[in-house]
């Protein structure tokens, strides 16, 4: 083999070896209270991410069979559906912008007084 094979494995080992592999930690069986509680949080990510994934997966599909249509689901053409998703994003934004403002607001106001 060559220098230029052995990198890889000159950088792999090292860092099998600082990792701490071995031990008694288990991921799929947490002992501990605080470890269950990010093992359950974990999974309920991860389905979350899968259901994402599959309705992104879906409307690709959907996409794919209506190539060849020119007009939306709903009528309109291209300008309409543009239109639509430009007051989505502008929504979207605009509620973020409100979230950041009460934020603002409740970290620089004084607490209330309490009587």
């Amino acid at each position: 083999m060559t220098r230029v094979a052995l990198r890889p494995f000159a950088l792999v080992v090292p860092t099998l070896l600082l990792a701490g592999c071995g031990g008694n930690q288990n991921t799929l069986a947490p002992k501990s209270e605080p470890a269950h509680a990010i093992s359950h949080l974990w999974w309920w990510t991860m389905t979350g991410a899968w259901i994402g994934f599959a309705v992104v997966c879906a409307l690709l599909f959907l996409v794919w069979l209506r190539r060849n249509r020119t007009e939306l689901p709903v009528g309109g053409n291209d300008r309409a559906g543009t239109a639509v998703t430009h007051r989505v994003c502008v929504g979207l934004q605009r509620g973020e912008q409100l979230k950041l403002r009460q934020r603002a607001i409740a970290a620089t106001s004084p607490p209330a007084q309490r009587w």
